[in-house]
């Protein structure tokens, strides 16, 4: 039926490995859209998502909605290439009890910081998780370790976006981009479908590869986190930033969805040898 055709399409975009096989799939759900919106049910009902699938990032199959940790840490400079060095040797500890999504170091927009995600079926699950972690010397050791290391540790609980329900893989190398949206105070429904369309739009131009797309649930609230993945590194970005009319200092999302959006933060990631995400 029509929701699902959109779900379908949409899907099709996101998981475009190149611009030009982008730039078809959003020309036929550009076409799809126009002929649908003239049906005002379907399209409440395909707006509000009430026919999304949800996958997990391993298997396809049907599964509820899971929750994502990001956690940040600052390191002092001094400590961080010992810190670096420490985690790659005994990581192992942490990841047999949860399951990573990827674990990077900045680049650019921040200096002598780690960012991990780490994924869960339920706070439940993670609670388990945390007591667990507690109980394991191994771990304990590292925490012992490191924490002298850290200057700074922040979380949040987010989830994917129902239109951007699975996190996508690079078939390449090269940079990951975080981008930061703190939205304004207006309910989610307000700005929801802009982003999307501003998303797909940056997609279907050849910006990047979307990685994931998420909303906190726990921490900054109405912030908005966007991992995109550019094939050729920094410098392919921003060739392609200048291509599609966007300032180099300013990834704009649009006029409209700019009248939301209170600041945009952008960092880029570098992939620990260990990360899933290279």
């Amino acid at each position: 039926n029509a929701e699902y055709m959109g779900w379908a399409l949409k899907t099709s975009i996101l998981h475009s490995h190149t611009p030009q096989q982008s730039a078809t799939m959003t020309s036929v759900y550009h076409s799809w859209l126009t002929k649908t919106v003239l049906n005002r049910k379907c399209l409440s009902l395909y707006t509000r998502n009430k026919f999304t699938r949800y996958f997990s990032t391993t298997k396809n199959v049907l599964v509820s909605d899971n929750l994502y940790e990001f956690r940040s840490y600052r390191c002092h400079p001094k400590s961080f290439g010992e810190f670096l060095l420490t985690t790659e040797k005994q990581i192992e500890s942490r990841l047999a009890h949860s399951k990573l999504i990827g674990y990077w170091r900045t680049d650019l927009g921040a200096l002598n910081e780690v960012f991990h995600i780490w994924e869960y079926p339920t706070y439940s699950q993670r609670t388990t998780v945390r007591s667990a972690l507690n109980e394991d010397t191994a771990f304990q050791s590292y925490l012992h370790t490191v924490q002298p290391m850290w200057i700074e540790q922040t979380n949040s609980v987010l989830r994917l976006f129902p239109w951007c329900d699975e996190i996508k893989t690079p078939s390449l190398t090269g940079a990951y981009e975080l981008h930061t949206l703190s939205m304004s105070g207006a309910a989610r429904k307000q700005w929801d479908n802009l982003l999307q369309t501003n998303v797909l739009e940056l997609c279907r131009l050849g910006y990047g590869r979307l990685i994931g797309a998420w909303y906190n649930e726990i921490g900054d609230n109405n912030t908005v986190q966007l991992i995109w993945h550019h094939e050729g590194g920094m410098d392919g970005c921003y060739k392609r930033r200048k291509s599609i009319q966007l300032e180099s200092s300013h990834l704009a999302y649009g006029d409209q969805l700019n009248s939301y959006i209170k600041r945009i933060i952008t960092k880029t990631l570098i992939p620990m040898e260990f990360s899933p995400l290279k």
